[in-house]
């Protein structure tokens, strides 16, 4: 193996053992290049994007984050949203 790789492979083997212990992480994917680490995928909600973020962000060694993991509403909360939206719609 190249050893100029090692740290970057042990960042990123930090960073799986941390979201591996997330509940809502199944769906999260983290690119490291150097120090900087690079999430994407989706989670169910906007304040797990931000925890997943920081849970990241607490691993020794991560420089950076850049987030750009999806919010994927539950079906259920998506068809309220569409019923604020026609609501909305008929109040201008």
């Amino acid at each position: 193996m190249n050893e100029e790789l090692r740290p970057q492979l042990d960042l990123q083997e930090r960073i799986w053992d941390e979201l591996q212990s997330g509940d809502d992480t199944a769906d999260v994917l983290a690119w490291v290049d150097d120090v900087a680490v690079t999430l994407s995928g989706s989670v169910t909600s906007y304040p797990v994007r931000a925890a997943v973020e920081q849970m990241v962000r607490r691993v020794p060694g991560v420089g950076a984050v850049v987030n750009e993991l999806s919010v994927v509403l539950p079906e259920r909360e998506c068809e309220a949203c569409f019923g604020l939206g026609d609501a909305a719609a008929l109040h201008p």
